[in-house]
């Protein structure tokens, strides 16, 4: 768009899950709308449910608040029927930033109040082969997608080349509606003096966290894709072949209940019960320090629509072992130690290389902080940008 323009391009960005702690899809769309609403000839509104987002952007960017009817039960969905039938508000573009779409989402196109419609897809969706973690409402949005609201999508971001393809086939988009646009990696990981943790930051994360040192490091929610059962056994056959010491310390929350129970049998079956740490929670001003201090970054997950805990890793100069398979070839860029992640004497065999072998340790160190400088935040939002205005005067995407 050039100067001449005067209109602005206004897009209602659903923020209802903004304020998620923990969780890469609120921190793309926190960062996303950071660089986004500051920006000339575009008008930003976030659109979430009245009285119900605590996160400070909320307070600070314009928004939209749904009038929230109070229910027993249902009230989100009702208060956006609500909104999706009767609201009087118009935009150009309007955007979803995960693939949970109200069943009257289509109404906002239909009857004329936006002109496109954009949705984010931030992780690989599931196969016969790898599980994911989902619930009833999860799997209607799916096929819901699938079957109808792929008629209403204009533009569907996915965060790798990897998962182009894949999201595609399984919502049924058509392959040119399909833009890939890599996340960022925040500066607090990367803006560091060096990578060695001192006693008093060792102190810290062992007082606040019940963080041993030394120590090897996973990050991710125990859900079956994540693999952290195969993990733990390659763990364990490192200690029990290599003679590794180090602790492993996996920082997500005991998310999906059956796989919970399937890690925590792994564990008890191993013997590993005072070799595993679990540290459910960790505080986005702490997380730097927990990848520094690690002496690994461990990540075989079986898919990934991306796998922002790689890139975190490797800006933080710790050195990283990552599964062949999935997104991750494709975001390490030549700056991991790849293994098969079905193949647990694999994974033992990286384990000690990278904590025994020091030239592939720092090898992995200096190749990994050159490619994190590869993932910005701005970047990401200038690419979100240019989809933005792609749509609205109808280019190709």
């Amino acid at each position: 768009m050039d100067g001449t323009h005067t209109h602005k391009i206004k897009v209602g960005i659903f923020a209802d899950g903004l304020g998620r702690k923990g969780k890469g899809t609120a921190i793309v769309l926190q960062r996303i709308v950071e660089h986004l609403y500051q920006m000339p000839n575009f008008n930003i509104r976030l659109i979430y449910l009245a009285g119900q987002c605590n996160h400070e952007l909320c307070r600070r960017a314009p928004s939209v608040e749904v009038r929230l009817f109070q229910f027993p039960q249902f009230s989100g969905f009702f208060s956006y029927a609500y909104f999706f039938l009767f609201s009087k508000e118009r935009f150009d573009i309007v955007h979803f930033p995960r693939p949970a779409l109200h069943p009257l989402f289509w109404l906002i196109k239909a009857l004329g109040r936006t002109q496109k419609i954009v949705v984010a897809f931030h992780g690989a969706p599931e196969s016969r082969d790898i599980p994911i973690f989902k619930t009833w409402q999860t799997r209607f949005n799916r096929r819901f997608i699938a079957v109808f609201g792929k008629y209403f999508i204009d533009a569907g971001i996915v965060l790798s080349e990897s998962a182009r393809d894949p999201v595609a086939r399984y919502y049924h988009l058509h392959n040119h509606k399909i833009v890939v646009i890599n996340t960022g990696v925040d500066v607090q990981f990367s803006n560091i003096q060096h990578h060695i943790l001192n006693d008093a930051d060792k102190q810290y994360l062992q007082a606040r966290y019940n963080i041993p040192y030394p120590y090897i490091l996973s990050v991710g929610r125990l859900d079956p894709h994540k693999n952290i059962h195969r993990l733990i056994e390659g763990y364990a056959k490192a200690r029990n072949k290599h003679g590794i010491s180090h602790t492993l310390v996996i920082v997500g929350g005991k998310h999906e209940p059956t796989y919970t129970q399937r890690v925590e049998r792994t564990i008890d079956d191993l013997g590993m019960r005072n070799s595993v740490c679990f540290t459910s929670f960790v505080e986005d001003k702490d997380l730097p320090l927990v990848y520094r201090g690690a002496d690994a970054f461990l990540f075989v997950s079986l898919s990934e629509g991306f796998g922002m805990p790689l890139i975190e890793a490797m800006a933080s100069g710790c050195p990283v072992l990552a599964s062949n398979v999935s997104a991750m070839p494709e975001i390490a860029g030549g700056a991991a130690y790849l293994v098969n992640p079905y193949d647990t004497d694999e994974i033992a065999e990286g384990i000690q290389q990278i904590l025994r072998d020091g030239t592939l340790r720092e090898e992995l160190i200096k190749k990994g902080i050159l490619r994190a400088k590869n993932f910005s935040w701005e970047r990401c939002a200038e690419e979100t940008k240019g989809l933005y205005l792609k749509l609205y005067t109808n280019k190709d995407l």
